[in-house]
């Protein structure tokens, strides 16, 4: 299954200072998914369910998500092509490839607010 593959897990300690000076720690959780995870419509919804299962047992909970699946590498081919013989600028093909994160990042919010 792609999921179990593609899903990063990270578990960090927090530290902050209390209002009365000591320390509080508490755990963070991240999940990282990426572009095969998120495919299409089916993978999304079960990358939700699984985001949403994690959260009731860890309320903190950071999701990074990438570009749906193979969004990154059909952008840059096509910058490529588009460049003819030049090979397209680094500052417009950073830009070009962000933009499959500013699509999967909302669709998965609109799915994991969907499931309420």
């Amino acid at each position: 299954m792609h999921l179990c593959q593609d899903a990063a897990y990270r578990w960090q300690t927090a530290w902050r200072l209390s209002s009365g000076g000591s320390i509080v720690t508490s755990r963070v959780v991240v999940q990282k998914y990426g572009g095969s995870s998120l495919a299409n419509e089916s993978l999304i919804r079960n990358v939700a369910h699984r985001i949403r299962e994690r959260h009731e047992t860890d309320p903190a909970l950071v999701v990074a998500v990438s570009a749906m699946g193979d969004t990154t590498d059909e952008l840059l081919s096509l910058a490529q092509r588009l460049a003819g013989s030049e090979r397209p600028h680094p500052r417009e093909t950073d830009a070009l490839v962000s933009t499959g994160e500013l699509v999967s990042a909302p669709l998965m919010a609109i799915t994991l607010r969907g499931l309420g």
